[in-house]
């Protein structure tokens, strides 16, 4: 029985969880998902796992329900797999004990589980472990994204001088995707700049002073000269 198959008959909710059967129960075989209601049976130093009424489950499989769809309407659980709707960035459904919430752990990058319909459900941890390993791949460049940003505009930005610019949302080193944009400040020594920053999945590292010159030759931003104050490193996005 498929989850969607599921949400027809059961109130899906925060208190119900899926996982494997360790043992067949007709009409479900061993390693089958059944979703229910979670029971820990303790004997001794022995702790079982079951979902009710099911029988007894893999433990390490057990997945809460997070109570959320996707974009495609699929209630999540802990441990889903999932990516953006280009299929660029992926990441877990997970349980954060520091926040006691659930999150989305995308490229290290923790959102909350509330932005869930923006991404896909495309597998989970136990059954398709093999999409948190792939590599990005490249992109060319005459279709990549583009993304609007906003930098600081000069490596003196006096908390104030920052611009919006429009980028090809690919590495331009080595063409993979860049990573999702989040909010984040910017110091040059004296005041903070609230800006976007984001990190490679492909481990290069943009500098705003790059990106400023991109944003020029990239012909997708309105400039007349190249941005000035760029004699320093201009600091890591």
């Amino acid at each position: 029985m498929t989850i969607t198959q599921y949400r027809e008959n059961l109130n899906l909710h925060e208190d119900i969880y899926r996982a494997k059967l360790k043992t067949d129960n007709l009409p479900h075989k061993k390693g089958d998902w059944v979703f229910g209601n979670l029971v820990k049976m303790v004997d001794g130093d022995t702790v079982s796992t079951y979902i009710y009424y099911y029988g007894e489950v893999f433990a390490k499989t057990v997945g809460r329900c997070v109570g959320l769809p996707d974009c495609d309407g699929e209630i999540a659980f802990d441990g889903d797999i999932i990516s953006d709707m280009d299929g660029y960035e992926v990441g877990i459904v997970r349980w954060d004990d520091d926040s006691a919430r659930f999150v989305l752990d995308i490229d290290n990058v923790i959102e909350t589980a509330e932005s869930l319909y923006a991404y896909r459900i495309i597998g989970n941890v136990h059954d398709n472990p093999e999409l948190l390993e792939r590599d990005a791949p490249e992109v060319d460049s005459d279709v990549a994204p583009i993304q609007t940003v906003y930098i600081p505009s000069c490596d003196n930005h006096e908390g104030i001088h920052g611009i919006h610019v429009r980028l090809r949302w690919i590495c331009p080193k080595c063409g993979k995707p860049r990573g999702k944009p989040v909010g984040g400040l910017s110091y040059d020594g004296s005041q903070y700049l609230s800006v976007h920053k984001w990190t490679n999945p492909c481990g290069h590292v943009d500098k705003y002073a790059d990106v400023r010159h991109e944003a020029v030759a990239n012909g997708l931003n309105i400039v007349t000269e190249v941005i000035p104050s760029d004699h320093g490193e201009g600091g890591d996005v």
